[in-house]
């Protein structure tokens, strides 16, 4: 009899990256940051545009001393698939009532994503620039 070790899945790299505007949202420049990423950047799991509060500009300068928080800026985060779909079964269990009647939004699950691409303390790197950006990306996932 023979014994089939089990294959870990790979588990591939994603991540999460948020561009901050000031102001004002342009949404030409968001589009063209975000199709650059999206072919470019491979290991993409989420974008997401937000404007800069003075706490995360505060949890980023802290992080990063030497950048300075310029416009349009990007955050990358470290996303974790599977952690997500924990977040997501364990909304589902603690609302089990409106899941079991289907009365669970996709509002719900956006705020359960949310928290998780918004932890700017977890930020891996900030930077204004979209090719260092994509280079960052690139060179983590091939080197692990």
């Amino acid at each position: 009899m023979f014994l089939r070790k089990k294959r870990e899945e790979e588990h591939e790299d994603n991540y999460a990256v948020t561009i901050f505007y000031e102001s004002d949202y342009d949404e030409e420049i968001y589009d063209q940051i975000t199709d650059r990423l999206l072919i470019e950047g491979e290991m993409l799991g989420v974008t997401q545009s937000m404007q800069m509060t003075e706490e995360y500009k505060k949890m980023i300068t802290q992080k990063f001393p030497d950048r300075e928080v310029n416009f349009p800026g990007l955050a990358i985060l470290d996303f974790d698939t599977e952690q997500l779909k924990e977040n997501y079964k364990a909304m589902e269990k603690k609302h089990k009532w409106k899941n079991f009647f289907g009365m669970l939004t996709i509002e719900d699950y956006f705020k359960v994503e949310e928290e998780l691409t918004t932890d700017y303390e977890k930020t891996l790197l900030y930077t204004t620039d979209v090719d260092e950006a994509i280079h960052f990306m690139l060179e983590r996932s091939y080197n692990k």
